[in-house]
């Protein structure tokens, strides 16, 4: 999906979803051994607190979710540049002393591709999903909008491949995750639907299966930006359709019942939402911290729109 800058009243909305697990199920790690730093950084408290904001959003206007490498020394994220209406996909590096400056990824600056953006790693980390416009799907139609992947060699990233059951001209592609299992869950919009939802592609015996809306109270309004547990318990996304929204965009979670369908959204609350502009939510990949993008500006993205992380360990109470 090819997002345009666009003023608060024509932005499209984010909501993320919490789904009712069985009793004991912890959102979050609780072993400290397991603990992993973000970029080298000092982790945050209780309070969301802005991100790396003098590198990472210095003059890239965050437009997708923070997704880490497994042991969190490497991040990839999309961003618009002052000069530019396109996204593009930038990553940084810590080197054990300093994180390296923002630097395009190889694979979303090819000529015969725009839009770039919404990446997330195979928890594995030998993967990289994201969404984008671009040839070599369908060359008798030109560029479709879907998901494309890489994957991670000893040389470096091999050229984009297609996720081929979300190549689709009928429905627009946004922010993806990946679960444990493989399954992709990604945000998007049927051509003359006004609101996005949440869609799955499953992974059987090696084979993605097309995009299914997600049912139960999940998709009950507008959805985008999912961030998905790895276990798929639970559904982070952002929405401005709830009755409880503070702002003009709030994230929520959603988790999963026992007969599979995703539960009723529960706000995040005040320690995320604000009367602001909240949106793609992530986790660590030890899941202790969470990562969002916020604006305070009247406009998103611009230079008011910058990533912010705190620990996660109160989403526990949310179930």
């Amino acid at each position: 999906m090819t997002y345009a800058r666009a003023p608060w009243a024509a932005v499209l909305w984010i909501t993320i979803a919490v789904v009712h697990a069985p009793t004991g199920l912890s959102c979050t790690s609780t072993d400290p051994e397991s603990s992993t730093l973000l970029l080298g950084q000092q982790p945050p408290g209780r309070e969301a607190v802005k991100f790396l904001p003098e590198l990472i959003s210095a003059d890239k206007h965050p437009h997708g979710s923070l997704t880490f490498t497994p042991d969190g020394n490497a991040a990839y994220w999309s961003a618009f540049l002052d000069e530019g209406p396109e996204q593009t996909i930038y990553f940084a590096e810590f080197d054990g002393r300093r994180v390296t400056a923002p630097r395009p990824a190889s694979f979303a600056v090819a000529v015969e591709s725009y839009g770039n953006g919404g990446p997330a790693f195979s928890k594995d980390g030998g993967k990289l999903f994201f969404n984008s416009y671009r040839t070599g799907s369908n060359e008798a139609k030109g560029a479709l909008p879907g998901i494309w992947y890489v994957e991670l060699t000893e040389t470096g990233w091999i050229n984009p491949r297609p996720l081929a059951c979300t190549i689709d001209s009928t429905r627009s592609t946004g922010q993806v995750s990946v679960a444990l299992s493989g399954n992709i869950y990604f945000a998007g919009r049927q051509s003359g639907e006004r609101q996005p939802k949440l869609y799955c592609c499953l992974l059987v015996d090696g084979e993605y299966y097309a995009p299914e809306l997600l049912t139960g109270d999940i998709n009950a309004f507008d959805a985008v930006d999912p961030y998905v547990d790895p276990g798929e318990k639970f559904i982070l996304f952002a929405s401005r359709s709830q009755r409880e929204c503070l702002g003009i965009t709030d994230l929520y979670i959603s988790y999963r019942e026992l007969d599979g369908t995703w539960g009723k959204p529960v706000s995040l609350g005040g320690r995320v939402n604000t009367a602001y502009f909240e949106r793609f939510p992530s986790m660590s990949p030890d899941g202790r911290y969470l990562c969002f993008v916020r604006c305070v500006g009247n406009q998103y993205p611009s230079d008011d729109t910058h990533f912010y992380w705190l620990d996660a360990g109160f989403l526990d109470s949310l179930s």
